[in-house]
């Protein structure tokens, strides 16, 4: 963690799910920002997966703008079950004209790119003997 990045966390006592606010400066486009996070499937993220905990990994594309997403993950921790994870990721570009007195080019539009990861559990790939299905929805705003 650094000056540069803000994390915040919430969770209720004795409820399974959590909430996580984080922000970061980056010295990036949100083009390669939003790449970076909605391709799974480099070389780069596929030699870190034991890295991160994860045991298998797959990407299948839909379109330009949507993919499927499974990972497998074990968490190391004694009569905890791996997770196997499936997620839709979808990603929108939205163009807004600038309103702002203190913009200098008023005329340039704004853009946004919204990359959202949400479940997917009846995807058609078969629950695994003895993983359990794990849940995590992710919305990222570059």
């Amino acid at each position: 963690s650094d000056n540069r990045t803000k994390v915040k966390l919430s969770h209720v006592d004795g409820k399974s799910a959590a909430t996580m606010l984080a922000s970061a400066v980056v010295d990036a486009s949100i083009e390669e920002c939003t790449a970076h996070e909605y391709m799974k499937n480099t070389r780069e993220n596929m030699s870190n997966l034991m890295e991160r905990m994860g045991e298998e990994q797959s990407v299948r594309s839909i379109n330009e703008h949507s993919q499927l997403f499974f990972i497998i993950q074990n968490f190391n921790i004694h009569r905890l079950h791996k997770r196997e994870f499936r997620s839709l990721g979808i990603w929108k570009v939205e163009t807004e004209k600038k309103t702002s007195w203190s913009t200098i080019r008023k005329d340039e539009p704004r853009k946004t790119i919204w990359l959202v990861f949400k479940d997917k559990p009846e995807e058609e790939s078969p629950l695994t003997a003895g993983n359990t299905i794990g849940s995590a929805s992710s919305v990222f705003k570059f």
